[in-house]
Order: structure tokens, then sequence, then C-alpha cells
């Protein structure tokens, strides 16, 4: 008997893949609207594919070689003659189209709204360029002293340049 070990899991992450990234992870394609046979057998291109995994507990899977204790499953995908809008994101999408314009597609957003948009960011990265300086010329310097440790500093180079200009 083998021990396996046990494996801590890092994180986890939710999102919606796009057309390529489907066609990328899917291992079969399904083309056939029957899912068996006449004789009972699951129909290539189909949606009972061996290629997507087994439920019989005798066969192996076409894509892992695993029987159906321990095969995963696998993806498939269908490809559609024209696009779908997700249930999920019809909100999402209303509040967008909304607000851009249709001929130009910029945000229906006033002047004044951009104009403090654009004075927060400014503030925001001169607040960063602040505590940058701060701990290059504090912590850094205090840890150089320090024996046994290695600090890799470039002087001439800053992570903000004052002079950044934005748009």
């Amino acid at each position: 008997m083998s021990i396996q070990t046990v494996k801590a899991i890092d994180g986890i992450k939710f999102c919606v893949w796009s057309p390529n990234e489907i066609r990328k992870y899917s291992v079969s394609e399904i083309t056939a609207p029957e899912t068996y046979d006449e004789d009972g057998m699951a129909v290539q291109g189909g949606l009972m594919d061996g290629c997507l995994g087994t439920l019989e507990p005798g066969q192996k899977c076409l894509t892992c070689g695993n029987t159906s204790a321990r095969c995963p499953g696998h993806f498939g995908h269908i490809e559609l003659a024209e696009p779908v809008l997700h249930i999920a994101f019809i909100d999402s999408i209303h509040k967008l189209l909304t607000s851009t314009c249709r001929s130009c597609s910029r945000l229906k957003v006033p002047q004044e709204v951009l104009d403090k948009f654009s004075k927060f960011k400014k503030i925001v990265h001169h607040i960063l360029y602040y505590h940058v300086n701060v701990f290059q010329n504090k912590y850094l310097k205090k840890q150089k002293n320090q024996k046994n440790v290695h600090i890799v500093e470039n002087h001439n180079t800053n992570l903000f340049s004052q002079n950044q200009q934005y748009s």
C-alpha cells in the first residue's frame, strides 16, 4: 500500500474562460447529438464520449487511462454557430452598454468627474513616491549597517519618477 503525501492548496481562482482557453483545455469537441448508439455504446463526439471520462466500473478512460474510481473527468466543448450571452452577465452587459457612447465607445462620464479622477491619480502617485523614498532612505540604510545582510540597491533608480506625466 502506498502512502500519499498531503498537499496544501495555495488558492482557488474562479474566472470565465475565453473561447480559446476552453478549446485549449477541452479533450473533445461535442459534435454528435446522440449519446448512445443502438448497441448501448457511447457515441464518439457525443455527450458520453469515452474521452470525457467513464462511469462504468470496468471501463478505462480514453484520456487518462484510469477507471471510474480514479478518473476526475475531462472537459469537452461545443462550438456554437452564434454567440450566446450567459444569463449571469446580462445585468453587467446592460450597465456597460448603457454607460458607453455608441458612436465613439468612450464612457459617458461628465468632464468634472474625469478631472477629479485625474487629480486623485496624481495625489496617489505623490503619496506612493513619498513612501518609497522614506523606505529607501530609512530602512535600507539601517539594513546596510547590519552584518550578514545582503542588500542590492541602486541609488540612481527610484521606483517612481517625480517628473512622470499622466494623461
